[in-house]
Formats: C-alpha cells, sequence, structure tokens
C-alpha cells in the first residue's frame, strides 16, 4: 500500500517537521559572532566617554570649589583659600594639586591654614590617571578670594590624563575672579601635559 502526503495534509495534520521551531547551532554561533563584533566596535569609544565624563567631573569639581571659595569670601567679608593639602597637613607645598585640595577662611591672612580657622572645602585626590598643574603668579601653590571677589592672580588649571595633551583642558581664573574652561591656554596656545 501506497501513501502519499500532500502539503496541505501534512500541515492539517501538524507534522512534526512544521512544529518545531528555533535556531540550529549555526545560526546560534552566527548571531554570537555578530554580537561580538559589536561589542568590539563600541568599546574604545565607551572608554573614551569613561575618560571623559571623568574629566568633565573633575573639572566641575574644580569649578564648584572656586566659585564657593569666592562666594564665601564676598559673604564672610575676608579672604578665602584654595590650597593644594588635606585637613591633616593644611596646605602643603610639596603635594600635587590631583592629590586634593582644601578650601579656608583666611582669617589671619598667613595663607596657611590653622585647625581654627573654619574649613569650608575639603576635596579626595582625582582619578589615578589624571593630573593638575596651578600656573600663575606669584605663587603655584594657592589661589587666594578677596571679598570684593577678586582672585589674587590670573592663572590656568590644567587637567591632564592618560590621553595626552589634545584632550587636555584648562581652567582659566581672571584675576576678576571668574573662571571658564577652555582647551587652549589663557594665551590661547594648545596645552602641555607633564611627562
Amino acid at each position: 500500500m501506497d501513501v502519499n502526503f500532500s502539503p496541505a495534509l501534512a500541515y492539517a495534520s501538524g507534522s512534526t517537521a512544521e512544529r518545531q521551531q528555533g535556531y540550529t547551532l549555526i545560526e546560534l554561533f552566527i548571531g554570537l559572532a555578530i554580537a561580538a563584533v559589536v561589542v568590539g566596535m563600541a568599546l574604545p569609544s565607551f572608554a573614551g566617554l569613561m575618560h571623559n565624563n571623568r574629566r568633565t567631573t573633575a573639572i566641575n569639581t574644580l569649578s564648584s570649589t572656586l566659585n564657593y571659595a569666592r562666594s564665601e569670601a564676598i559673604k564672610r567679608s575676608l579672604p578665602a583659600v584654595i590650597c593644594k593639602g588635606n585637613p591633616v597637613d593644611g596646605c602643603d607645598k610639596t603635594r600635587q594639586w590631583h592629590d586634593g585640595w582644601i578650601v579656608f577662611v583666611d582669617e589671619n591672612g598667613d595663607k596657611a591654614w590653622s585647625g581654627d580657622e573654619p574649613l569650608l572645602w575639603t576635596q579626595d585626590a582625582l582619578a589615578r590617571e589624571q593630573t593638575l598643574e596651578w600656573s600663575a603668579f606669584p605663587s603655584s601653590n594657592y589661589v587666594i578670594y578677596y571679598p570684593n571677589g577678586s582672585a589674587s592672580s590670573n592663572g590656568t588649571f590644567t587637567f591632564c590624563d592618560n590621553r595626552g595633551p589634545t584632550e587636555a583642558r584648562a581652567l582659566i581664573i581672571a584675576r576678576s575672579g571668574r573662571v571658564r574652561v577652555s582647551d587652549k591656554n589663557a594665551k590661547d596656545e594648545s596645552l602641555q601635559c607633564p611627562a
């Protein structure tokens, strides 16, 4: 006896071949390969995004510190000093700016924090791959805001990370006390990072 199945009969009866659905092993590996290529292309831009976010956070933190010190100097009618240091050692000329800084009200005018002067802000070290340098005259160890809102000097804070000078940013302080961010220094020259 010969039995012939027509396609219509096989579909109607719900044959095993028609009911099974899923992916073959080859289809699964092709999908994984495509996903790996897409992830591989996205990782470098994600790393750049993380570096940019860290840099922006550091710049915003210092900018907030400077603006806060300026407002406190005006409010208290006393100079406010930002110096590289920490609450344990006070201002420390041997430290680097990226190791952290403090803000205090300089009640006695000596540009050094003593434990009895109000400590307004403490900042921990920046991320390990970031550097921060302050160049100004007369001192690269501190910034002073006076009760009229002016700064002790013009100067530039330069932020660098392991990407080098092309991704460096400057926080420029005018004598008036205002701060601005730039990818050039105050003389409109390219930024330099420490070696």
